[in-house]
């Protein structure tokens, strides 16, 4: 059975209790006689009342219902749904007391059967009855109405009943009920029963006492129990299982009560929504404490290798430093030997260049001699010419004087000093002959030396002059090693500048080296640090991270 159907049943029960009671009441007093309230409950009017104000009650109910229950199925709350919850209850009340009041108005009027006196002994009747009995049904209506509804939002423009109205209502109904029933009770009992003894009248009036504390006692108890539960609901859920946040008060409630509970449900969802996020950060944190505490060891032990680095690239620097000193001395050194190797080339050219011009002069005189002992070896040649005459004439001479001694001979003795003449010239010519000879040969050997002497001479001329051309490419090779050795000076002083600079690089960079080893020094003191605080970070992180565990979210 749906929640609307329940409602529409319990209004029904509602309609149909107080009529009921009211007749047996009737009867109960004596108001009427059995016989005459079956003709009442059988009349067309009372038949007509009861199917027309039923139906229209359930009808206009229903419509009011209909609201509400697309509300609930939408679980969004419109104004019709808000004002229909807020009116349901005090038109729950209002259409059982108008139906009740004017039931016997419409049932008893114009039946000539029924006195004036019953008449209003039954219209006045019926109020204390509607008062008592309808209560019950009321408090079950509203329960059942905020079962139906507990999933729908609290309206602070169009609030439910709440919980004074509904004790103010229950207990003022009540009371008020329980003394009228009891009065109107006694005068009814007086008018009807004329000769009833005391003791019936005491025991009629503890009948109808206890009928009514009764129905007192189970409105009381309904509203209570609704009170408690819901106040036992709140109190279970705070006191226990304090550390669960999944747990929400359920309370169907919408008065100060339900309120409270929803009030108290939110306050837990924001807090377990808070726990959770809490407890999703406090993991998060948990892991990146972990993450930091895995990359911070890398970190350290990169810093520690950074640090190994820095402290052997600081020695290195130091190593190199003293080798780029060493260097620059060497490289002044060198350019100092380079310096006066430039100035022997130098020298050595100027002196090349001295030689040069020496052999250039040897070689002028010895051309000029080979020249003049051309000459010479020309004129010994005419000489050998002369005497060669001379040769020629001595031989004719002798010839002459052979021919005179021949013809001094054949003079005889006239002769004979002509013959001596003749031998002494040609011993003459002899001699001469002889000392041209010694003479000739004397030539030719002057002439083969001077032959010689000029060829040599002429050897040594040429071997001279290829000397001078040696000699050339000598002093171009020099000027060109000057030239290099000029560039070279030129290169070593820069080579030298360069050193110096690399020198002032090395210390300023040693200097940086050994700065950026008391950095890293300071650095790895730092990570030292800092790991010790990411592990304490981790630490409280496992910590908080337990304590919100004991939250269930």
């Amino acid at each position: 059975m749906t929640y609307r159907s329940k409602l529409l049943l319990l209004l029904f029960i509602g309609l149909m209790i107080p009529p009921g009671v009211w007749l047996l009441f009737l009867y109960y007093t004596q108001v009427f006689t059995l016989t005459e309230l079956i003709s009442i409950v059988v009349s067309i009017p009372m038949i007509a009342y009861i199917l027309l104000a039923t139906t229209a009650i359930m009808y206009l109910f229903n419509r009011q219902l209909v609201h509400v229950e697309n509300a609930v199925e939408s679980q969004t709350s419109s104004l019709a749904s808000q004002k229909a919850l807020s009116t349901l209850p005090g038109w729950f009340l209002i259409t059982q007391i108008l139906y009740s009041t004017f039931g016997p108005l419409a049932v008893l009027v114009g039946r000539s059967s029924v006195s004036t006196e019953q008449y209003w002994l039954s219209q006045l009747m019926g109020i204390p009855l509607v008062l008592l009995f309808i209560i019950p049904i009321f408090i079950l209506f509203v329960i059942t109405l905020e079962a139906y509804t507990k999933e729908l939002e609290l309206s602070s423009e169009h609030p439910f009943i709440s919980f004074g109205k509904k004790m103010v209502a229950s207990i003022f109904t009540t009371v008020l009920g329980n003394i009228i029933l009891l009065i109107l009770f006694n005068i009814t009992i007086s008018i009807t029963y004329t000769d009833l003894s005391l003791s019936d009248l005491i025991y009629k009036n503890i009948f109808v006492g206890f009928i009514g504390l009764s129905i007192s006692a189970l409105n009381m108890y309904l509203l209570i129990k609704q009170s408690t539960q819901s106040i036992s609901s709140i109190t279970d859920v705070v006191s226990h299982d304090q550390n669960d946040l999944t747990k929400f008060i359920q309370v169907t409630n919408r008065d100060e009560t339900g309120i409270m509970a929803r009030s108290i449900n939110t306050f837990i969802a924001e807090i377990a929504s808070t726990i959770s996020s809490t407890k999703d950060i406090s993991r998060i944190n948990q892991d990146s404490a972990e993450r930091m505490r895995s990359i911070f060891k890398q970190i350290q032990e990169r810093v520690n290798e950074e640090f190994k680095i820095v402290n052997t690239t600081t020695e290195q620097a130091r190593s190199i430093q003293g080798i780029v000193e060493a260097s620059s001395i060497d490289f002044e050194n060198t350019k100092t030997n380079m310096q006066e190797a430039n100035d022997q080339l130098a020298c050595a050219k100027d002196e090349i260049h001295t030689l040069i011009k020496s052999v250039n002069e040897s070689v002028e005189l010895e051309n000029e001699m080979n020249h003049k002992l051309e000459q010479l070896s020309s004129e010994a040649e005419q000489v050998k010419d002369v005497l060669t005459v001379i040769s020629d004439i001595a031989d004719q001479t002798n010839l002459l004087a052979l021919n005179a001694a021949i013809e001094a001979a054949r003079a005889g003795e006239h002769g004979r000093g002509f013959a001596v003449v003749a031998d002494e010239v040609r011993k003459l010519a002899e001699r001469t002959q002889k000392s041209l000879t010694e003479i000739n040969a004397t030539i030719n050997v002057i002439v083969q030396s001077i032959t010689e002497a000029s060829e040599q001479m002429k050897s040594n001329a040429q071997s001279i002059e290829a000397l001078s051309t040696i000699s050339l490419k000598v002093e171009d090779n020099i000027n060109h090693s000057v030239e290099t050795m000029q560039e070279t000076n030129e290169l070593t002083h820069k080579s030298v500048e360069n050193s110096k600079m690399i020198s002032e690089h090395s210390s300023s960079m040693l200097s940086q080296v050994e700065t950026l080893n008391t950095i890293s020094q300071a650095n790895h003191q730092s990570m030292q640090d800092l790991a010790d605080i990411t592990n304490e970070l981790g630490t409280a992180s496992n910590q908080l991270h337990d304590r919100l565990n004991h939250f269930k979210t």
